[in-house]
């Protein structure tokens, strides 16, 4: 009968002893029964337990194990969305993933947060499927505080229209012009790994974002980049 309440579970049991010293006797485990037949219980307090108090507190102190956290959205076959990450540290792993069922998820892009501590991902569906970014390092009260809009007019306006997937992930697009980092930012936004263009004399070269090496016979065909509108087939990441 300590005189404890609702909430104190694993607060400690002090009493005074003989030489008048207040000593920790037990830890509060809980209680039964109804005001003066209310019967209390806790943990004793004995040489095994202060044993193992004293060992987990001479351990070391593992360091915090970082969570994937998601911002989960919908996205609907062919339209253009761009979904940006909840805000974080900089310079922090991000990934979109995207799954048909919300157990399978595969990695779709992978970048840094900017100076802002955000990732920002702009992608054009091929079909209707679960997508995600996760933050790695990212506290689980954080979850759900990205969001997702259309993307602007700007981000979009480097085609004639904003190119469409078929299920075969590819579009026919119209592409208004610009250098190859143009080029790069314009598939980027529109949610292609590449683009096939055709030269004058109807050869295909490959141009994909990002993987310089690819390109060079692509950058041959077209040293200042695609100056006219031209016509390409884009294939979706």
């Amino acid at each position: 009968m300590w005189g404890t309440s609702s909430g104190e579970s694993g607060a400690p049991i002090f009493e005074t002893g003989a030489d008048a010293r207040v000593r920790a006797v037990g830890l509060l485990k809980g209680a039964y029964g109804r005001s003066n037949a209310r019967v209390e219980f806790a943990l004793r307090m004995n040489a095994s337990i202060i044993d193992f108090y004293r060992q987990q507190t001479a351990r070391p102190v593992a360091a915090p194990v970082t969570q994937p956290i998601p911002t989960m959205f919908t996205a609907e076959a062919g339209t253009p969305v761009r979904v940006t990450s909840p805000s974080t540290r900089v310079d922090a792993e991000t990934v979109l993933q995207a799954s048909s069922d919300q157990v399978r998820w595969i990695n779709v892009a992978a970048q840094q947060t900017d100076e802002r501590g955000i990732a920002t991902y702009t992608i054009t569906p091929t079909e209707t499927r679960y997508y995600r970014v996760v933050v790695r390092g990212v506290g689980t009260g954080r979850v759900g505080r990205g969001y997702v809009t259309a993307p602007s007019a700007a981000e979009v306006s480097a085609f004639a229209s904003i190119p469409r997937y078929a299920t075969t992930r590819t579009a026919f697009a119209v592409y208004l012009g610009g250098t190859t980092e143009d080029l790069a930012r314009a598939l980027r936004t529109a949610g292609a790994a590449a683009a096939w263009v055709q030269d004058e004399h109807g050869d295909w070269h490959v141009f994909v974002p990002g993987v310089g090496f690819l390109n060079d016979d692509f950058e041959r065909a077209f040293p200042q980049g695609l100056s006219d509108v031209t016509s390409m087939t884009l294939v979706a990441a």
